[in-house]
């Protein structure tokens, strides 16, 4: 009886042991790793997302850039009268005052109104109309032609110039034609009236701005002969 008793409480003693074990094998378990289908999948959405990546960056340098290059600037000369004048006289352009005679290129250019009696007058970028005399019962005026051709008719300069400013000063005068900010010509007629004093009226070239191609290096090329 007594060995049945010992048998049924070792019997017991075992079996507590046994769960109590298992209890704390429970608790110290490690956490599971996820399953290789998940990492699989967390991997293809990785590079998908580099791959979606990789290509914007590829059309982003592929699309064609929407900003406008900038313009070359153009060339821009200032030139004394004197100067253009010169140039101008020997590529074939005319400076006269209306009825002169001969080559009308500005060089001691003049117009009678009698012979031997010169009321106008054209000295390079120096344009003099003479006093009224006394005695006369109107103003002597005269037109002058500047930047022309023997009939007073406008020149274009050559192509892909254009004149930005023209200035003249002295006496008052009149405008015929006057070249405008971008015109292809700095052709111009003006009139000019003589005083009635002592000294004739006199109006200067004083110069002119012109305007080349990108590139430009010579304003004389604005007058070349075609």
């Amino acid at each position: 009886m007594n060995r049945i008793a010992l048998g049924l409480l070792l019997g017991c003693l075992t079996g507590s042991g046994g769960a109590s074990a298992q209890s704390k094998g429970e608790n110290v378990r490690p956490v599971e790793r996820p399953s290789r289908a998940v990492e699989e999948l967390l991997k293809r959405q990785a590079a998908a997302r580099e791959a979606e990546a990789a290509a914007e960056a590829a059309a982003d340098e592929a699309a064609p850039s929407t900003e406008k290059p900038e313009a070359p600037a153009p060339a821009v000369f200032r030139v004394s009268g004197a100067e253009v004048w010169e140039v101008a006289r020997a590529a074939g352009w005319k400076f006269f005052p209306r009825g002169a005679k001969g080559a009308l290129d500005g060089r001691n250019t003049v117009a009678e109104m009698q012979p031997g009696l010169v009321i106008s007058l054209v000295q390079g970028p120096v344009l003099t109309q003479r006093r009224t005399p006394a005695g006369w019962s109107v103003i002597s005026e005269n037109t002058f032609y500047l930047f022309a051709d023997a009939a007073g008719r406008a020149k274009s300069l050559a192509p892909g110039w254009t004149v930005r400013d023209l200035r003249l000063s002295g006496d008052p005068f009149q405008w015929v034609t006057k070249p405008k900010a971008g015109a292809a010509s700095p052709s111009l007629a003006i009139i000019v009236r003589g005083l009635r004093s002592p000294r004739d009226s006199v109006v200067r070239l004083d110069g002119v701005v012109l305007q080349g191609p990108p590139g430009a290096k010579d304003w004389r090329e604005a007058f070349a002969k075609p």
